[in-house]
């Protein structure tokens, strides 16, 4: 490798970060220097200077394709300077296909490495084709046609996925062996920051090519899981976007996904990512041609799903991810660390992410700051909680060290649904240095990642063990006025009618942040904005037909206003008549007339 340049620059869209930092990870680790956004370019920086001297000193530019990265005008950017470069086609463009997508016209005659339908060693086959293409000793192949790929919403990759060969066999036999039921359902359950979720996406991303599709569900909300299979039947069927009856169209969405199964004759994958209970999981994915993984706290499933327990870490899983976060060498002090993190993934990769940042702190140092910690948490947590909550600490401030705001970010985060969280209802400004500053550093102490972008910009994902140490440390007799605020900041980007579906882009992203505070705010405790919160949501529901969601919402949005301001405020006669309009439009007229005449009053 020393006489050619070893340095590779990622070009990826935000919500494929996991991937880029898989794909870095195993170049790396074969000797490669890789250049990634998140990593390497600092907040603050001139972003075009870092880009020019990207392509300038890289030897190549490994593209992570997906459905969002054709979306994004800043990577079709990157292609271009690329491709641009590699028109002699020596290897300065390197096309990776992780998510089933189809490329425009013009890339689709590209060669690419498409790793969807690759089983076993991916990382072993990405080395070996980037190897090829820089030492310029092979061409690189072209995969297979994208109209055959499995169809999906996600890359599936986990940057810091390690071990669990026991718990991916487990999946594997529960929704491929003899069974005589009608929905093949494996629960992937345990307590939280135990890896439920890796597990699962790393099933999907090994065995992928067994099946039509694979598509990952928001499972905790209702109306997130709702939407998400409403999304999957407008991807299925473009007919369906104009359609706004969110229960039909969510139900529409299985039998989509069924029809493609039957036509592939190959089931479809779907993941309910932190399901409440087995009574949450709708009938219409009960069918054979469906195999269903479901990642819950939940322990008690019945015969018809097979559980699959995920507990701590075996300890040479545990030391590998802690040395490969931590990017040092083992040394005095390890062992006891370890065993003080007790094989938690969670607490592994926060810590991990820490020593990475700060290369003078020991492990010793280390594990007397968290033992400390520890026993500071609330004495009501139980053991893991308490080991988490402790592994966040140290991050947090560090965080707020290089970037002042970071930890004031974190906190206005911490009411609102741990995933995708808008940047613009965290900060005034997201555009700002300090801002921008802050996310990345929150970035790079594993205390965010990167989020769906939307109509509002970027946004970060939090873990919600996270958000349970923030709203901890908020005193009591402060936590309305914190609750106040994000309804608040909230509020304010629900811009426009949000019954009309132009609207909805605005509003839809927001929804799963207005449910959240819903219900962390308890009943007495609410402040107005939360009504103006909850009344622009309810009518977003109103509107999608989602009629008990709405309800809800427009009731208690009433409630609020009438403790808050009095019966005969104007700001109640509004909640009045939209009460009443959701009656009249639901048929209940005799409900609706008497709220009508008091609007009118």
């Amino acid at each position: 490798m020393s006489e050619v340049n070893n340095r590779i620059f990622i070009s990826r869209t935000g919500k494929d970060g996991d991937a880029a930092t898989w794909a870095a990870g195993v170049l790396e680790s074969h000797g490669y220097e890789c250049v990634i956004q998140d990593r390497d370019f600092r907040i603050g920086e001139r972003f075009p200077l870092n880009m020019l001297e990207a392509f300038e000193n890289c030897a190549t530019t490994l593209a992570i394709m997906s459905p969002d990265y054709w979306a994004s005008p800043f990577c079709r950017d990157e292609w271009a300077a690329a491709y641009a470069l590699d028109r002699s086609g020596e290897g300065r463009l390197i096309p990776v296909m992780l998510q089933a997508s189809k490329p425009p016209r013009l890339n689709a005659a590209l060669s690419y490495l498409d790793l969807t339908r690759t089983e076993g060693d991916r990382a072993g086959v990405l080395r070996a084709a980037v190897d090829s293409v820089v030492k310029r000793d092979a061409k690189l192949p072209s995969q297979l046609e994208p109209d055959t790929h499995p169809f999906t919403n996600s890359t599936f990759y986990t940057a810091n996925f390690t071990g669990r060969p026991a718990e991916l066999k487990a999946l594997y036999d529960a929704l491929w062996g003899e069974t005589g039921a009608a929905a093949i359902t494996a629960a992937v359950h345990g307590l939280g920051g135990v890896g439920k979720s890796a597990i699962a996406m790393e099933y999907a991303s090994r065995f992928l090519s067994l099946y039509a599709g694979a598509w990952t569900i928001r499972a905790e909300e209702s109306s997130t899981l709702k939407e998400d299979l409403a999304d999957l039947a407008r991807r299925l069927d473009p007919r369906l976007k104009a359609v706004t009856d969110l229960d039909g169209l969510a139900r529409q969405g299985a039998e989509e996904a069924r029809a493609l199964a039957r036509t592939h004759d190959r089931p479809f994958l779907i993941l309910l990512d932190n399901i409440e209970t087995p009574g949450a999981i709708p009938k219409e994915l009960r069918a054979k041609e469906l195999h269903l993984i479901v990642t819950s706290r939940y322990g008690t499933w019945g015969g018809d799903v097979a559980a699959v327990e995920i507990s701590e870490l075996p300890p040479a899983a545990a030391r590998e991810l802690l040395l490969r976060t931590a990017n040092r060498a083992a040394g005095d002090g390890l062992d006891d660390l370890l065993e003080a993190l007790s094989g938690l993934p969670l607490a592994l990769v926060q810590a991990g992410a820490y020593l990475r940042e700060n290369p003078s702190e020991t492990y010793a140092a280390y594990t007397a700051a968290l033992e400390r910690r520890i026993r500071e948490q609330p004495d009501d947590w139980d053991t893991d909680q308490k080991l988490v909550a402790a592994t966040f600490g140290p991050s947090i401030l560090q965080a707020e060290v290089r970037a002042p705001g970071a930890r004031d970010m974190l906190m206005n985060a911490a009411y609102y649904a741990p995933d995708s969280i808008p940047l613009a209802i965290l900060v005034d400004d997201p555009e700002e240095e300090a801002a921008r500053k802050a996310a990345d550093a929150l970035k790079r102490f594993s205390l965010a990642k990167p989020g769906e972008d939307s109509a509002h910009g970027p946004s970060l994902s939090l873990h919600r063990l996270l958000q349970a140490v923030l709203r901890a440390d908020i005193p009591e007799a402060d936590r309305p006025l914190a609750m106040g605020a994000a309804a608040k900041r909230l509020r304010v980007r629900m811009m426009g009618d949000p019954t009309d579906v132009r609207t909805w882009p605005i509003h839809l992203p927001l929804a799963p942040h207005t449910l959240a505070l819903n219900a962390a705010v308890p009943v007495g405790a609410e402040q107005p904005p939360l009504s103006a919160a909850l009344g622009g949501t309810g009518e977003l529901f109103r509107g999608q037909a989602n009629n008990i969601a709405a309800e809800h919402l427009i009731r208690r949005a009433l409630a609020i206003d009438e403790r808050s301001y009095g019966p005969d405020h104007p700001e109640v006669a509004v909640r009045l008549n939209n009460l009443a309009t959701f009656l009249h439009a639901t048929n209940r007229l005799q409900e609706a007339e008497p709220l009508m005449r008091r609007a009118l009053a």
